[in-house]
């Protein structure tokens, strides 16, 4: 037979209600401990749209990066591949399998990369840089 908590001389379970109010009072007492210049400053929408609008360009690059490199690795090939990286003419790209990664990165990195070329329209890939990565299929 058990025996009640408070038999045993433990101090009895919080239930949810106060487990809510105990972490409402934690958060509210670490927010006042910060500095006010730590806190979030407000911006101006010119600030926020710039911002928002760099990030849609970069993100819009990154797709037609990833396009490019489906169809220069091929369909069965292209779900373990991911653009993980791009700058001044170097793609890097992650690779989930490891014969696949060893087969681009020997053998197949220039035909990648001119494929790659030919399907922007423009020469921009300079070095292509394969490398491992367990999540290029997420």
């Amino acid at each position: 037979m058990m025996q009640p908590i408070a038999a045993l001389g433990l101090p009895e379970p919080l239930d949810s209600g106060e487990l809510n109010v105990m972490a409402n009072y934690n958060c509210r007492r670490d927010l006042a401990r910060r500095e006010p210049s730590r806190l979030l400053q407000p911006q101006s929408v010119g600030d926020l749209m710039s911002g928002v609008l760099r990030d849609l360009g970069k993100n819009r690059r990154r797709v037609e990066l990833q396009d490019a490199l489906e169809a220069a690795v091929g369909s069965l090939a292209a779900p373990s591949c991911q653009v993980a990286g791009w700058r001044g003419g170097r793609l890097v790209v992650e690779v989930a399998s490891s014969p696949l990664f060893a087969e681009l990165r020997g053998f197949r990195a220039e035909a990648v990369r001119l494929a790659i070329n030919t399907k922007l329209g423009r020469s921009e890939v300079a070095t292509i840089l394969f490398r491992m990565g367990g999540t290029a299929n997420v």
